[in-house]
């Protein structure tokens, strides 16, 4: 069928649909973010998972690009229309849509990288923001705290699994194939005595990750943390 000038399927599945399709589809593929497109359409483009891609337009989404550029920097807009355009290639090569990838279309600006530290106005504001109900009521809240405490790289928290975790020495194991340096790294947990009773009742999720633990950890956990340093 043909409708707005583009080459629609007879049953075009919404965007919804494709984007619990495409995340089931990394998942299982154990792409160590295989979440990062769900996360990404619930925070940016939740008013457009009852569409269609063939509903979207490329003056929608410049449109919609301009206002998270506006509201959230350019570097959230780049990873936005990146996941955009990824559900896209993805309904293309399962022959869920037929048309053309309207987000490549538009212009993927990427951000120039990071290169100084935070001020301590700034980091009062992230500190503030990782406490307001959009962070809280998901992993990321604690996935930056648990950064921030631990001083490990994002990639190695992304992937850490339980079985580094030696509750017996209050420290986390990084194995050598996982470091920068490649070397082996054990991070101190100084509230490890704080965390265990919560976190071993799910050392039995898939995989092993960390990642499956529930949706965020108490509040009441995050006051006994202090900076952990690497062990000897």
């Amino acid at each position: 069928a043909i409708e707005g000038g583009q080459a629609k399927p007879e049953k075009e599945p919404k965007i919804q649909e494709l984007v619990d399709s495409y995340t089931a589809k990394l998942k299982l593929e154990k792409k160590k973010q295989w979440f990062w497109a769900e996360e990404i359409f619930n925070r940016v483009y939740s008013d457009w998972l009852t569409r269609r891609l063939s509903d979207l337009t490329e003056v929608s989404i410049e449109d919609r690009q301009l206002k998270i550029t506006a509201e959230r920097g350019q570097s959230a807009a780049t990873r936005a229309l990146k996941a955009l355009r990824a559900l896209f290639n993805y309904a293309e090569k399962r022959s869920l849509y037929q048309g053309k990838n309207t987000a490549k279309k538009v212009d993927l600006v990427e951000s120039e990288p990071r290169r100084r530290w935070f001020t301590a106005a700034e980091k009062a504001r992230f500190l503030d923001a990782l406490n307001t109900p959009e962070f809280t009521s998901t992993y990321v809240s604690d996935f930056f705290r648990l950064l921030l405490l631990t001083g490990v790289r994002w990639g190695n928290l992304c992937s850490a699994r339980w079985d580094e975790m030696v509750w017996e020495e209050n420290v986390w194991v990084i194995p050598k194939e996982k470091s920068k340096s490649g070397h082996e790294m054990r991070i101190g947990l100084r509230s490890a005595e704080l965390l265990k009773p919560v976190l071993v009742g799910f050392t039995g999720g898939v995989h092993g990750h960390v990642r499956e633990l529930p949706q965020r950890l108490p509040d009441r956990l995050l006051p006994g943390w202090v900076p952990a340093v690497v062990a000897p």
